[in-house]
């Protein structure tokens, strides 16, 4: 069958004709009993996917991925897949004339396409760097850097603009206390490096975290996990690898979480 005919069969089960072309069609159907068949085994097929693929992911109704799965049944590349299957039960047709027999091969067939398209959806549906960045950056694990009984109006201030996403702005203060305080806690960098990072200066976010890896601070080695995130976020992969499979090897801080990551980016 012309690849012409299966898109039109595809769109007269589907419902997409209009009526002038849905009784073109079926008139050409009264007149070849091939094509009659052709119809015939397709809604076959379509029954065996509506009925049966939609059943393994039917729990969650707003589910991406059945959205996703939906999509690619209808698309170009599946239609192909289904003009094969109808010809597999066309071919055996002529072999068996046991019609349950026909409905069991391209039942058992259709139930293989299911696996296919469902292995295509999750194979091609990984989590992209941003939402492993998102899954994986959590502000409320960052260390406090207000400590009891302080009452730096400039960096409270400073830590209500971050906790507010007002990055900019947390950055100024960030900074102009970094200037004006002596001995100012390194943890200070991490705030000010995640306020780089969300703005996309992905540079000066390295440079903040760099300070820290630097410095005497107790909390340094968390530098190396928010390097990581960094290179994740900024898709350097590589480098993000590299520095996850440091912090495994080394136990350093947040080591089963580079882990993961780690195992997802691989």
């Amino acid at each position: 069958m012309e690849e012409n005919f299966d898109l039109k069969i595809e769109a007269y089960l589907g419902g997409d004709m209009t009526p002038e072309e849905q009784k073109q069609f079926e008139e050409m159907m009264s007149q070849n009993p091939k094509l009659r068949e052709e119809v015939q085994l397709a809604n076959e097929v379509n029954h065996h996917l509506n009925d049966s693929a939609w059943m393994v992911i039917e729990a969650d109704k707003n589910d991406p991925v059945k959205q996703e799965l939906e999509n690619y049944v209808k698309s170009d590349e599946a239609i192909v897949l289904k003009s094969k299957l109808r010809q597999v039960g066309a071919n055996y047709k002529k072999k068996r004339s046991n019609s349950s027999s026909i409905k069991y091969i391209v039942g058992a067939v259709a139930a293989i396409l299911i696996i296919a398209l469902i292995s295509n959806v999750f194979w091609n549906s990984r989590p992209s760097h941003d939402v492993l960045y998102t899954e994986f950056y959590i502000e409320s694990d960052l260390p406090s850097i207000i400590k009891r009984g302080s009452e730096n109006k400039l960096l409270t201030e400073a830590v209500a603009l971050f906790k507010s996403n007002e990055y900019d702005q947390a950055i100024q203060l960030f900074e102009q206390y970094e200037r004006e305080t002596q001995g100012t806690d390194p943890s200070i960098y991490i705030y000010t490096g995640f306020s780089y990072l969300e703005n996309g200066n992905f540079d000066r976010a390295l440079q903040n975290f760099d300070k820290l890896l630097n410095s005497d601070s107790i909390d340094k080695s968390k530098a190396f996990w928010y390097k990581s995130l960094v290179y994740l976020k900024s898709d350097r992969i590589e480098e993000c690898k590299t520095i996850l499979s440091q912090i495994i090897d080394d136990s350093l801080f947040n080591a089963q979480k580079a882990k993961r990551l780690l195992g997802e980016l691989e």
